[in-house]
Order: C-alpha cells, then structure tokens, then sequence
C-alpha cells in the first residue's frame, strides 16, 4: 500500500468577469476629520485590476458607470469629452473617421471634398434631360440608325430609374447596378460587350448634362465604373480559292441577284451591316458608285464613321458591278443572303475583313487600306498584317466574272 501522501495542487484563481457595480445608497466617509457622503462605483476591469471610484452624487457615478461599461464592451475606452454637436452630428463623425480607415483626417477630407465636389445648377429630371439630348444629336447629325439605338438604350435605362428621377441623384452605384442587370437574349448576363456598348451610351449621356452650359450634374457618374478589355484573336478571312468559289456560287445563284450585294463587300470593304443597305437606299446612286471615273464615295450618311471615304474601284469589282447592272439588295434579299452565308459559312464581317488583309498583301500600304476602308492605321497594322502574301494579293484582285459579256 502506497503511503505516500500526494501532493495537492494550489487552486488556479478564477479570473473574474469584467463588471461594475454602484450602490444606491450613499455611503459614510471622513476626510480631514470631517464627515461626508459618496457613492462608490466598484468591481472588475477588462484587465482584471479592481476598480473603486467616488463621485459626489449617484447621477455623476451612473454617468461614469455607463460610459465604462460601453468601453468594457468595446474593448477599448471611450472618450468623454463635451461638446455642441448633437448626437446624430457626432454619430455621423463617427461614421465618417471609420471609413476614412486612419488614412487621412477628417478637415483634410473635407476640404477635399469642397475643392472637387460641385453641386448641379438645377434640379432636372431624367426624361427631359433624355429628350434634350437625343435632339442635340439629331441636330449635329447622327445618323437615324444610331439615334435609334441610342434611343432604345436611354428608354431602357429610364425604365430601371423611373422618368421623375432626378438626374443629379444618379450615383454610380446605381448605374453599376443597372449594368449589372442587363441581360443577354438566352436569359443570363450581358456580354462584356453589351456591357461596354451601354456604358458608353450612358457616359455620352451624362457627360453631355454635365457641359458648362448646362451643369445638371456635378460630375459624371458613369466614369468609375469599369470598362472591360476584349481580348480579339486572329480575324477570320478567306483565302482566293474561298473568295473565288464563293463569286463563281454567287454568279450562278438566281441570275446573280446578289453578286452586287457580295463583290461591294469583299472586293470594297463596303461593312454589311448598315453601310450597304444604306448604299442600295441611296437616292444618288448613281453618283456614289461611278463607274467612270472608278471610285465609290461613302458619305457620312452612309458610313458607321461621321466621315466621307473614296474607295476605288478596281479592274475586278468594275467587272462585276458591270456585269450585274441589278440592285445592291433585291426584292426579298434576306433569306437568299442568309442561304449563302450559310452555305459557306461566313461570319459576320469575313468578307471586311478579307478586303483588308488582300488589300495590305497586294499594294503594300497601310495607310491606304485604312483611308479606303474607314478604319485607323493601328488596327490594320494590329489584325490584318502577314493574313496573305503578295502573290496571294495579287490573284484575289483578279477573281473576275466567268461569263464572257461581264468582263470589264
């Protein structure tokens, strides 16, 4: 039997809980001889130190007590200071240096703000600020196909803040968040492009309202918000044997009623969408398009660019434009232009982009293939160098029509 006595371990005091305690009777006390009254706050800090404080009336000690318990809960003190703000004002203080985040002082800031922040000259509401705009574009003259656009952009955004909104309470987190909720034609999010196309629109809009001359908004909402980068790869264009089987396909499709419609766009640079059917519409045709003198003009009521451009007409797109003397887009041209697409698979701006990179292969200028077709001379150089050789250029710009009357 093991008679040795165990050794007992000394008790581990407990450490006790933070609190503060505050009689409500006075207590009795003496100083310098003389009696007197207190109310004594005591108990335990958040550091385990006892607290024991006097205060010469129970109102005072309650005010004490209330503040450090506030403390003892934030884990830190509190100042008591005495001050004219209100509550909500020093709230708001508050609130103020702890988004600040110890970064800057609070004056700095402020005077920050009254450097840079600009109050609008007048209350507008979003509809009319919308009309006006539109109708300043009508006047320098955009295009009716871009107003329209620009236009289902606008009603759209107007539908998502209401037509009494004003406009100077805008903010960007609400024009993020409209962005954010644009939709795609499947149901899901809007493409980055779609994103980017609409922030531009909008951008446009509230930069117009914030113009010296009119001063509706003090700064431009949509400037923060994002635009993203579209990374492009290699651009799809076809080769001669491609352009050549297509043409001879076209010659021979229904009498070639679209062989006006494809050489434009492949041997011209003329863009489909848009410019060609505004071409066909033209009431002076017969000028823009001059055989004579081999040029086609492009005015700024044809073109996506408010600029004119003189494209010229070779030997090979004089023989086909001769050589089909019918319209640009016959009667009930659109299924017989989607059949063709189809057949060959064509994107949707291939034939563009084969007249540029044929273009630089065959004359070896940049700077002309650009002027010709309405594009600037850093995206030529950046997508549509080194697409075909030289003897590539060459016999693309002699794919000519096979019937023996076409030929120029």
């Amino acid at each position: 039997m093991d008679t040795t006595k165990r050794r007992r371990r000394a008790p581990v005091p407990r450490q006790k809980k933070p609190h503060l305690n505050l009689d409500k009777q006075p207590r009795e006390g003496r100083q310098r001889g003389k009696p007197y009254r207190y109310w004594l706050v005591y108990g335990t800090g958040n550091d385990g130190r006892r607290i024991r404080r006097k205060f010469p009336s129970y109102e005072a000690a309650q005010r004490w007590k209330s503040v450090e318990e506030i403390a003892m809960l934030n884990g830190g003190a509190l100042n008591n200071v005495v001050t004219c703000l209100c509550p909500d004002e020093v709230r708001q203080a508050e609130e103020a240096f702890r988004r600040l985040g110890g970064g800057v002082g609070l004056a700095e800031a402020v005077d920050f703000y009254r450097k840079h922040y600009r109050e609008p000259e007048r209350a507008v509401r979003l509809r009319p600020a919308l009309c006006q705009f539109l109708a300043a574009k009508e006047r320098e003259g955009l295009r009716p196909r871009s107003i329209d656009q620009l236009q289902c952009a606008l009603k759209r955004f107007e539908g998502a803040f209401g037509e009494r909104a004003q406009l100077h309470e805008i903010t960007t987190e609400g024009v993020e968040g409209y962005l954010r909720g644009l939709r795609g034609r499947e149901g899901g999010a809007a493409s980055r492009k779609t994103w980017n196309n609409t922030r531009a629109e909008l951008h446009s809009f509230f930069e117009w309202c914030g113009d010296r001359r009119r001063g509706w908004v003090a700064e431009n909402p949509v400037s923060a918000i994002e635009r993203f980068r579209i990374p492009r790869g290699k651009v799809e264009s076809l080769s001669v044997a491609q352009s050549l089987e297509l043409m001879r396909y076209v010659e021979d499709f229904k009498g070639g009623r679209l062989v006006r419609y494809f050489s434009l766009a492949l041997f011209a640079g003329v863009r489909p969408a848009g410019e060609l059917g505004r071409l066909a519409r033209a009431k002076d045709l017969g000028r823009l398009l001059d055989l004579e003198r081999g040029v086609l003009w492009i005015t700024p009521d044809i073109s996506k660019t408010p600029t004119t451009r003189r494209v010229k007409i070779r030997p090979n797109l004089a023989a086909w434009l001769r050589g089909f003397p019918g319209e640009i887009l016959p009667a009930n041209h659109d299924r017989d232009i989607k059949a063709v697409r189809s057949r060959f698979g064509l994107g949707h701006d291939v034939l563009r982009h084969t007249f540029f990179s044929m273009h630089v292969a065959a004359f070896k200028s940049v700077g002309e293939a650009a002027l010709e077709g309405g594009n600037t001379e850093a995206i030529v150089k950046k997508h549509y160098l080194d697409l075909a050789n030289f003897a590539e250029g060459e016999e693309f710009w002699r794919v000519s029509p096979s019937r023996p009357g076409a030929a120029a």
